[in-house]
Order: structure tokens, then C-alpha cells, then sequence
């Protein structure tokens, strides 16, 4: 095998087998606010998940909200999102690449009792980790986070951020956009 081929190989073997997770069980997770980048994904073969535990993000900063970061790391195939400063930095140093500036930008409550926001249509968006697959996941809803922890999900800890659950506006003159959930299944055998 010439030195390339090998280069080749052991990139594939690095992308579609991360550390921990069982030969061909490499899946993924991907939350973007994006249409377009959605339904890219799902020419490519994703699973749009979006209807299952639909929540929305603020499309500007506003009081009591953070930025959502959106990382990847290409050698396990996760995508990861947070607010917490610590978790920024844990993130880059394990070797994700923040991607936030590419993409419109997400902000999340701090608090569950926003100031514009009305209380019913906030809840807390729980983060996931399974560390057989290298996946994080993200739920509000309490039968979501069900099937992720029997799926071998575990709740990943992180500080709490809220999202809206529905299409309601974030502030005055503040839209709110639909998190889109995106789903890629393993490589078939």
C-alpha cells in the first residue's frame, strides 16, 4: 500500500470509527436554524427530526440571553453547541472547531423567566452525550430525553439553557427561528 493510500485509510478509519464507539455505529446529531443548510442535509441523507421536539432560538441577543457556539470535531463526526465559557474552551481543546461565526448566529435564555418571553412556551434544553457513538444530543422534551437515555445517552452536565418550544417572538420586533434536528444514521454494513 503506497504511503497516500495508507494516509487515506487511516482518515476514513479516523472519520467513521470514533474512539469508544463499535465498528459502524458512527451516527450524528446536528441542530442549525439554517433552511438551506438543512435541506442540504437531507438531499445528503440526514433524517429531519425537527418534529419531534420542536423548540426555537432568538436570532439577535437580547436581555437575558447567551450565544449558542456551534462546534465539529471531524475525527469522531460530532457536532457540538454551548454557552458555557468552560465548555468553549474544553471544546476547542479536544479538538473541535468552533463554527459559530459561519452560520447565523443562535441565542439562548439564561433564565427560564425571560423578560418578553411568556413562561409556558420556555423550557430547558438538556444536553446528551453517548460515548459508545460519540454523539451529543439535545432535548426539551421529557419523552425525547427518555428514549435518549435508553438508547445509552447520558446526561452530559452543562449550565441551563432555555429555549422557546414555540414560534413565539423572543422580544419585541425579536423573531424567534425553528432549531431544525438533523439525524445521520450509521453506515450500513
Amino acid at each position: 500500500m503506497t504511503r497516500i493510500a495508507t494516509s487515506i485509510l487511516a482518515l476514513a478509519l479516523i472519520t467513521y470509527a470514533p474512539a469508544g464507539a463499535y465498528p459502524g455505529s458512527w451516527s450524528n446529531h446536528f441542530y442549525t436554524t439554517d433552511s438551506s443548510e438543512r435541506d442540504r442535509l437531507v438531499q445528503a441523507g440526514w433524517r429531519d427530526e425537527s418534529d419531534v421536539d420542536p423548540f426555537y432560538v432568538c436570532e439577535e441577543q437580547i436581555a437575558d440571553t447567551v450565544l449558542l457556539h456551534r462546534f465539529y470535531d471531524s475525527r469522531i463526526g460530532d457536532y457540538f453547541y454551548a454557552t458555557d465559557a468552560s465548555d468553549v474552551h474544553n471544546a476547542l481543546g479536544a479538538g473541535y472547531v468552533e463554527q459559530t461565526a459561519d452560520h447565523p448566529l443562535m441565542f439562548v435564555f439564561t433564565t427560564p423567566r425571560p423578560a418578553h418571553a411568556p413562561a409556558d412556551d420556555v423550557a430547558v434544553l438538556v444536553r446528551f452525550w453517548n460515548p459508545r457513538i460519540a454523539d451529543h444530543f439535545y432535548a426539551t422534551d421529557l419523552e425525547d430525553a427518555r428514549r435518549a437515555l435508553s438508547a445509552g445517552y447520558q446526561k452530559d452536565r452543562t449550565d441551563a439553557i432555555y429555549v422557546l418550544t414555540a414560534p413565539v417572538a423572543c422580544a419585541p420586533g425579536v423573531a424567534a427561528h425553528r432549531m431544525f434536528r438533523l439525524y445521520r444514521a450509521p453506515p450500513s454494513p
